[in-house]
């Protein structure tokens, strides 16, 4: 009898320290269904077809992978989301895999919440960067020649609530999915539009996308 296969999100992870790997599954297993690999033979296996919904690697902890390995993965499966995670911060090679159009970027000592919520965005077509990648994104945008201001002093907070705004969300719909007040909500977009010198949401939305924060509906 052929395979139903499950309408679950199938996510390959990849992670050579052997405790990180387990903690991974163990987070994500609630939602979808995990494939591992621990080589980089392993990975290759695993993303023969069928391709799985979501990639998750720390490129820095299998001894036979690489940061230019993630890029040619990322050139050879362009419609395979990838979310890198690392403890190295490197900002070279940090650069060079969001210019590979990486879809999430975190470092080991983010949150299991900050995870979960860059797996269900990045599924959901979006982009997530935690908030020290978002600094470095930041820091090399305003490198530069005519980049826009954008300063690095936004609060992990405050990424959050972008990434809301630019969906489209009300204060108070931001409000019920952060578990904040409205009232703490319009404070963090005041603070939010005073740091990009900016005047309004519109222009928040159009510099947003062209930081990358999120991608565009390409419908």
């Amino acid at each position: 009898m052929p395979t139903i296969r499950s309408s679950r999100p199938r996510v390959l992870v990849a992670d050579g320290q052997d405790l990180t790997l387990r903690g991974i599954i163990q987070l994500l297993s609630k939602s979808c269904d995990i494939v591992d690999a621990r080589t980089r033979e392993d990975i290759d296996l695993r993303l023969k077809y069928p391709l799985p919904d979501l990639f998750i690697v720390d490129y820095c902890s299998l001894k036979d992978f690489s940061p230019d390995n993630l890029v040619t993965v990322r050139q050879q499966f362009e419609t395979l989301p990838v979310i890198a995670i690392t403890n190295n911060p490197n900002k070279k090679v940090i650069l060079m895999l969001l210019e590979s159009g990486i879809h999430g970027f975190l470092f080991k000592d983010c949150s299991e919440q900050e995870l979960i919520r860059c797996v269900e965005a990045v599924l959901r077509g979006e982009r997530f960067f935690c908030k020290e990648v978002f600094d470095i994104l930041i820091e090399a945008r305003l490198s530069r020649p005519g980049a826009e201001q954008w300063p690095s002093q936004l609060t992990a907070r405050e990424v959050d609530i972008i990434r809301l705004i630019v969906k489209g969300h009300s204060t108070s719909i931001i409000a019920s999915e952060l578990n904040l007040s409205p009232h703490t909500i319009s404070t963090h977009r005041k603070n939010i539009i005073r740091k990009l010198k900016i005047k309004s949401s519109v222009e928040l939305v159009a510099q947003a996308y062209d930081l990358g924060l999120v991608v565009r509906d390409s419908s």
